[in-house]
């Protein structure tokens, strides 16, 4: 890419400061330099990391220790800080939304540079929300209209958007991968225990992910199932598959920062999601940069980020197949595909 055609300024938003999108953000931010000399990430007052080749803009206030005015609190600074903040961006800059994280303040900074004529990009990570109300679903539109681009990372995202008329650009689902700790590895290790395979699915417990499946599963191939993240739903039953069975299990009720996070996945011998619910997966990305397995089921784009996919129709003997053939035949670490930057570039300059 020439220095002529880079952007003046590249500023990602992404308000959460952790998860899996924080760490998808981090990784465009660190890929962006070709797109970009001045690449800034605006994100929360504490993000669980930093990475010192990224300029961080600390400008949205989660007040986790807020008590009970802590909503008052958040709102009050969205919108008497942060927005204000973002809209200071020089115009010539570009900005990049990620996310639907508290999707209405996403649509209020979305509608504002609209208004504003301002380029902006937008990455929603899913054409659903979760478990709301259609007056969100309706949000997501007009977020999604009001960008110049919208970034999907599967085909079937992608289809939809241009079902739609909206100018769309499919890219690699970029995970960031950090030097992976040899304390927590050893941690996790004398956790996890000894087990010839070790299974399982890391990051939020909702029952939509289907895990009592997963112990299911580890029974029926005489595995250990590794359930490890912080429950939004559904621990009770997974905890009681886990009670019920006479095999060993890791289940932990436990929010996973970075190291953490990539430390017990090191040590999975395949990770299996057999979500009944799902667009795409940071977890299965992220498994496939260590060079460990992955298994899912067949719903929503899970197929483009898995070795193998099946319905959850098939069983337990298909599943537990899949795995063990899995676990013998395991592959190479993925790297990602490069020159999405000029794609994007191209995109924007697009009319």
């Amino acid at each position: 890419m020439r220095h002529s055609n880079r952007l003046p300024g590249l500023h990602l938003v992404e308000f959460g400061g952790d998860g899996g999108i924080h760490q998808h953000t981090i990784e465009v931010a660190r890929q962006s330099r070709l797109l970009s000399k001045r690449v800034v990430l605006h994100t929360s007052t504490d993000p669980e990391l930093k990475v010192l080749e990224i300029d961080y803009c600390p400008c949205m206030n989660w007040y986790r220790d807020g008590g009970t005015l802590r909503k008052l609190m958040i709102t009050f600074s969205f919108l008497y800080r942060t927005v204000p903040h973002l809209l200071l961006i020089p115009k010539s800059d570009t900005i990049w939304l990620q996310g639907l994280f508290k999707l209405p303040l996403t649509v209020i900074v979305a509608t504002l540079l609209k208004a504003q004529g301002r380029r902006f990009v937008f990455s929603p990570h899913a054409l659903f929300v979760r478990g709301k109300s259609n007056w969100f679903q309706k949000l997501l539109k007009i977020a999604l209209k009001k960008a110049e681009v919208v970034v999907s990372y599967n085909s079937k995202d992608s289809k939809e958007l241009i079902s739609r008329h909206i100018k769309t650009l499919q890219i690699p689902l970029l995970q960031y991968i950090p030097k992976i700790d040899a304390h927590s590895v050893e941690k996790w290790d004398k956790i996890l225990g000894r087990s010839e395979i070790k299974i399982g699915a890391l990051g939020q417990i909702r029952a939509d992910k289907n895990l009592t499946f997963l112990i299911e599963l580890a029974d029926s191939i005489n595995a250990k199932a590794v359930i490890v993240g912080k429950e939004i739903n559904g621990l009770k039953a997974i905890r009681e598959a886990a009670e019920a069975s006479a095999n060993e299990h890791v289940i932990a009720d436990q929010y996973l920062d970075m190291d953490e996070f990539y430390s017990l996945m090191s040590l999975l011998d395949v990770v299996v999601l057999p979500y009944a619910v799902a667009s795409q997966s940071g977890v299965a990305e992220i498994a496939k940069a260590l060079g460990i397995p992955v298994l899912t089921s067949d719903v929503g784009a899970l197929s483009e980020f898995s070795d193998k996919a099946l319905s959850l129709d098939e069983g337990l003997e298909t599943w537990g197949d899949a795995v063990l053939g899995l676990y013998k035949n395991k592959g190479q670490a993925t790297l990602y595909q490069s020159g999405w930057q000029l794609n994007l570039l191209r995109k924007l300059e697009s009319r």
